[in-house]
């Protein structure tokens, strides 16, 4: 057993699903591109933006992975330091969040057409989103 196996093996594992993930995330959304709908164009925008998110938060997650894996191979105090991907991860999946927390509000408002709905839920989509000070 290495010494890195429990905190690169499990980055290399949290990338390989995320990447898997990812790949079907990318075809549902070709799929949903390629395919006629009659959604209105702020829907379409907002998969097309969420698309972004989750792509960029891979990227940075590859480089992650090379940065941990490749450039500090068997330099241990790497592990000690923050660096700009983690924050940047936390944040574009917090934003990623909201606008679906914040679609799924709509959703249930349209649906049920209660400011009750509204005023109920929206409030918990905020207390959910993983922003914090420190």
């Amino acid at each position: 057993m290495g010494v890195f196996n429990a905190t690169i093996g499990a980055i290399l594992l949290g990338f390989s699903l995320n990447i898997y993930l990812s790949g079907i995330v990318s075809y549902q959304y070709m799929t949903y591109k390629n395919t006629e709908f009659n959604d209105p164009i702020w829907l379409r925008a907002l998969v097309a933006i969420l698309f972004v998110i989750d792509t960029s938060v891979s990227i940075v997650e590859f480089y992650a992975v090379w940065y941990f894996a490749v450039e500090n191979y068997s330099n241990p105090s790497v592990f000690g330091n923050t660096i700009w991907i983690t924050p940047f991860a936390c944040v574009m999946t917090a934003i990623a969040s909201l606008i679906v927390q914040a679609f799924w509000i709509n959703r249930l408002y349209q649906l049920t057409r209660t400011a009750l709905a509204f005023w109920v839920s929206h409030p918990c989509c905020y207390c959910f989103v993983p922003l914090r000070r420190g």
